[in-house]
């Protein structure tokens, strides 16, 4: 038998036919969400409630019909709070994130001793089912408190600069709201793919659950469609950002390879004549 060898090979865990699995869970669960009451999002819902009562002197306290009111300061948390798609499209940014992690040292046979045990990439079924649902798993417990924190920026931008905003813009109050969801949910997602070298993840992501599955979901249930006004908000506002910061990446990649060439001209310059 030979020695077993640890090695941590980086490779792309995960493949087409599990990205296919995962939108499918993010249907049934976009579904389900859709079909479940208030009462029944209090996973969501009491640990936001929570959360803003501690940092910020809220005063929710949970109704008969499972929402959250501050009766002094006139808010309500109602099941839209609960950010269910925010919590899939950043269940799936995670997953994303972490697609070519290797979660450790993975047994296999090795063929050419016969019976010996090593480490690498190869997995058989039932383990790399395994470790596919634990992945699964971290990514949503990552994304439960990532949603969590999100909501909490959001109600509190909510209860302090949403009269503000619509005093400055001209915006409608329920434009404002809506604008002040959309900064939030889609920067943080943003923010948590970061550092993936993929500048269209975020916005992929953001526009499959927000539109694309509300869409599918509304032809199969029969409706025919969703919002027009709400896929025009949620399509415009993260499109103009990816043309800004990709407009900022060209201006700013010209900008370094101008002063590169001026500094090539001017070491290539005689001496004396700079």
């Amino acid at each position: 038998m030979m020695p077993a060898e640890s090695q941590r090979t980086p490779g792309h865990a995960l493949r087409l036919r599990d990205w296919a699995i995962a939108f499918l869970l993010a249907m049934a669960f976009k579904a389900l969400y859709s079909a479940v009451g208030t009462l029944q999002l209090q996973w969501l819902l009491w640990p936001l409630a929570t959360l803003l009562n501690a940092i910020d002197g809220f005063a929710f306290k949970p109704t008969a019909t499972g929402e959250w009111l501050d009766a002094d300061r006139g808010l309500i948390i109602v099941k839209a709070c609960a950010g269910g798609n925010f919590l899939i499209a950043s269940w799936l940014g995670y997953l994303w994130r972490w697609r070519t992690r290797t979660p450790g040292p993975v047994a296999r046979l090795d063929s050419s001793s016969g019976s010996g045990l090593r480490f690498g990439l190869r997995l058989g079924p039932s383990l790399g089912l395994r470790l596919g649902i634990s992945l699964a798993l971290r990514a949503l417990a990552a994304a439960w408190l990532t949603t969590l924190i999100a909501n909490t920026l959001r109600i509190l931008l909510i209860a302090h600069g949403q009269d503000d905003l619509s005093m400055i813009t001209g915006l409608s109050a329920a434009d404002s709201h809506r604008l002040i969801g959309i900064v939030i949910y889609f920067g943080i997602l943003t923010l948590q793919l970061a550092g993936t070298r993929t500048l269209l993840a975020a916005p992929a992501i953001y526009f499959g659950i927000v539109v694309l599955v509300p869409w599918l979901h509304g032809l199969m249930a029969g409706r025919g469609g969703i919002n027009a006004s709400h896929a025009a908000w949620t399509t415009a506002l993260p499109l103009v950002a990816v043309l800004s910061y990709g407009l900022w990446r060209l201006c700013h990649r010209y900008a370094l390879e101008h002063k590169r060439q001026h500094q090539k001209a001017d070491d290539d310059l005689p001496n004396g004549r700079h």
